[in-house]
């Protein structure tokens, strides 16, 4: 198809969507007129977009909204905890602070441990949301993080339950601020970026070697913590390969981070990881997005269809090999990004041989090496 006829179609797309549904069959006659091709293309694209819509309200949106703390990776969600635990009570060794925030899939507290007088983070499973699949699951979450023993990822000390039944997990509460509120101030500079990226591609290398894949990283899910230390948190919609969880909701995940195959409700693997190592990368460096949209639908969309503005138009001294590290880990196809996170940092390690950044290599290498990855020979 060429570009005048893209153009064309991509117009009556946008023009097709403020039509009412029940209207579209009449509009679609009149603007194709005798162009049947263009009218076929047309009607593809709306019953995508119309499948994209219905997988949201019929699937995403419960299952999303309670299990991320933001629907498009930006508002809160309200968790209505007035049964849970409340600020100052005591729980187990335990007394409760303040409350943190908070989702489907947990409500988080800072806690002071009495008996060592260090601060803790208390998450707590949701009464309405402690069906059998629901504490599952939450126990999952805590032995598959304590399993891990990598220093970005946060550490789990234990997992116990309130005299009302209420499962919690006790973490290590790490003072700093969150990968999200810090993109907030603004795109990163590059190597702050890099140095980010390379610590969560680590403790993800870290979490797919023991068979765990996260599947719902974002910037709110990583903790900037006091020293410069990096932290994953919030594995509560982790995928042990293996595990038999045929009863859980489809599509899980915050959805401004879903890869393709999540959005149509698939089955997932490390690659869905990278693939939002791939956004993570590409906010930090842009300080936007790269799939955006005024609805869910939208965006998922647009995460299945369209490609995301260049980085090099929004920041032109982001050097050629980084874009094109970030473009191959946002392949639409899981069989086109990088495999592993392995073969990903050694991409990452490479990027000193592209051309444009040559003049400057040894400051690059100086970078590579502060950010804990040696550059090649």
């Amino acid at each position: 198809m060429d570009e005048a006829r893209e153009d064309r179609l991509e117009e009556l797309f946008e023009a097709a969507l403020a039509v009412p549904p029940e209207h579209r069959t009449a509009f679609l006659d009149d603007a194709c007129a005798r162009d049947a091709e263009l009218r076929s293309g047309l009607a593809a694209l709306l019953a995508a977009a119309a499948q994209a819509h219905d997988f949201i309200d019929r699937v995403a949106c419960p299952a999303v909204a309670q299990c991320t703390d933001d629907v498009l990776g930006g508002a809160a969600t309200t968790v209505d905890d007035s049964h849970g635990p409340r600020v100052g009570e005591h729980i187990a060794s335990f007394r409760l602070l303040e409350r943190l925030g908070g989702g489907g899939m947990g409500v988080v507290y800072k806690a002071i441990d009495v008996r060592l007088g260090t601060p803790v983070a208390l998450k707590f499973l949701p009464a309405h949301n402690a069906s059998d699949d629901a504490k599952r699951r939450f126990i999952q979450e805590a032995r598959a993080v304590s399993a891990l023993d990598h220093p970005n990822i946060c550490v789990i000390h234990e997992i116990g339950e309130t005299e009302a039944g209420e499962l919690f997990i006790a973490m290590a509460y790490y003072e700093g601020p969150s990968l999200k509120q810090r993109i907030g101030s603004g795109p990163l500079p590059l190597s702050e970026a890099l140095t980010h990226f390379a610590a969560v591609a680590e403790g993800l290398q870290r979490a797919h070697e023991a068979r765990i894949v996260h599947r719902d990283i974002k910037p709110a899910n990583v903790m900037l913590a006091d020293g410069g230390q990096v932290r994953i948190v919030d594995f509560g919609l982790a995928k042990i390969s293996g595990e038999d969880l045929t009863r859980e909701p489809k599509a899980m995940g915050t959805i401004a981070y879903m890869s393709p195959e999540q959005t149509y409700g698939s089955g997932v693997d490390r690659r869905t990881d990278i693939w939002s190592l791939g956004v993570l990368l590409y906010e930090m460096l842009t300080g936007s997005r790269p799939f955006r949209g005024d609805t869910p639908g939208r965006v998922i969309y647009a995460i299945r269809y369209t490609e995301p503005v260049a980085i090099h138009e929004l920041r032109p001294e982001i050097p050629p090999a980084v874009a094109a590290l970030v473009g191959r880990c946002l392949e639409k196809k899981p069989a086109n990004r990088y495999q592993t996170v392995t073969e990903l940092l050694a991409a990452l390690r490479g990027i000193e041989r592209d051309e444009p950044f040559s003049r400057g290599a040894r400051g690059f290498r100086a970078l590579l090496r502060n950010i804990g990855i040696p550059p090649r020979r």
